[in-house]
């Protein structure tokens, strides 16, 4: 497993609720190598509301990829937002 961290900047998005890596107050997360998954986890704090979330990457090939996006209250199960399944056009 590998675990680092990194900071992104909190923006506006399509998605109610949900942050955009773009622009506003920074805050920070930690990605975590699984096998053929990444995980980046983290909390944002918008409108006196503390929300958390996890962006699972699953690489289904060298070319393709599955992205899942959850969030939630920080310390209750997260609720599955997004899913967009990606590949390499050829």
């Amino acid at each position: 497993m590998l675990r680092c961290g990194g900071t992104a900047r909190q923006g506006k998005s399509a998605v109610s609720g949900v942050p955009t890596l773009m622009t506003r107050a920074a805050f920070p997360f930690e990605v975590m190598s699984r096998g053929s998954d990444i995980e980046m986890t983290g909390e944002y704090e918008g409108r006196g509301q503390a929300t958390a979330w996890k962006e699972v990457f699953h690489m289904t090939s060298p070319s393709g990829f599955t992205q899942i996006l959850y969030v939630g209250a920080p310390g209750e199960e997260l609720k599955k937002v997004s899913t967009i399944i990606a590949g390499k056009k050829s």
